[in-house]
């Protein structure tokens, strides 16, 4: 697999930086409603974006950070997987692992990590492991092709998830169809290529969806996953922050949404898991908190 050099990614990532809001933020107007799991609404392929319930985004990749490569451009071998009608579409339901919490039972929450895998996952995985929680990590392509043994090692790793989180980490309701396509069917392609690992689970780089992408990652077989607890980790890079939003939002059934692309975020998790811990927590994949999912559909909690 192709390594970036550190320079030339830093300056690469820079230039697609200057393209974004002020702490990289998406535009409220073309962001869709974070939908419940008490109230999915199948997705329609014509429908408009709608304004969203928060504010709350999801960044672009920090090239400050060690190991974030540049968004690598290419053209993407097609991906055909077979479609489906809306009814089929609702008929399907990816389950949980075998061997899974009943999160209908347990006082769940599900811990993610977005834009990975870098150089702190590793050591995320040795916290996550040491403390008996599970966690779902949202790969993105380009990051997959830079670090393939960490993929490897997330895929190999007991009770950990790996989700779809775009090849390049684009606005995906503002690209053209063909683009959608490569971004979601082939970085599903590149998970499986690397890791062996089929996703079943998505989400949307800064929660940007609209009817297109719901039935894209429905054509994918994967559901969309947004989130009820946002850290703010990208913004603030304070570990005593990050530990303390999650303390104040969450609650049963919730999605904590954090990046471990960021040191200070990886250094919160210790504190994180034994608050929750403490609370009578058990931490979980999306996949579990959820019960499973539906492809297409749009989950932001339980």
């Amino acid at each position: 697999m192709q390594r970036f050099p550190l320079r030339s990614a830093t300056l690469a990532l820079a230039a697609v930086l200057t393209l974004t809001a002020a702490g990289c933020g998406v535009d409220p107007s073309t962001t869709a409603v974070p939908v419940s799991h008490q109230n999915v609404a199948t997705a329609d392929p014509s429908a408009a974006p709608a304004t969203p319930a928060s504010a709350a985004v999801e960044p672009t990749p920090d090239p400050t950070e060690p190991g974030v490569p540049a968004p690598q451009v290419q053209a993407l071998t097609q991906v055909t997987f077979g479609t489906t009608t809306g009814s089929a579409t609702s008929a399907r339901h990816n389950p949980p692992p075998p061997g899974s919490v009943d999160c209908s039972v347990a006082k769940c929450i599900a811990l993610t990590f977005d834009d990975g895998p870098g150089p702190y996952t590793p050591r995320l995985l040795e916290m996550l492991t040491s403390k008996g929680a599970g966690a779902t990590f949202f790969m993105q392509g380009v990051m997959i092709r830079a670090n393939p043994d960490i993929a490897r090692q997330v895929a190999s790793t007991p009770r950990m998830e790996i989700g779809d989180h775009s090849m390049t980490h684009p606005q995906l309701n503002r690209v053209s169809a063909g683009k959608l396509r490569n971004e979601l069917a082939g970085n599903h392609a590149l998970i499986k290529e690397v890791t062996g690992k089929d996703v079943t689970v998505f989400r949307p780089p800064y929660g940007a969806r609209n009817g297109a992408v719901d039935a894209m990652a429905a054509e994918v077989g994967e559901s969309v996953i947004i989130w009820d607890v946002d850290t703010n980790d990208w913004k603030t890079r304070n570990a005593v922050s990050v530990r303390a939003e999650v303390a104040r939002q969450a609650r049963p059934g919730s999605i904590v949404l954090m990046h471990d692309i960021h040191k200070s975020t990886v250094d919160a998790v210790p504190g994180i898991i034994s608050d929750l811990q403490a609370q009578g927590y058990v931490l979980v994949t999306v996949s579990e908190v959820l019960g499973g999912s539906t492809p297409g559909q749009v989950y932001n909690r339980r």
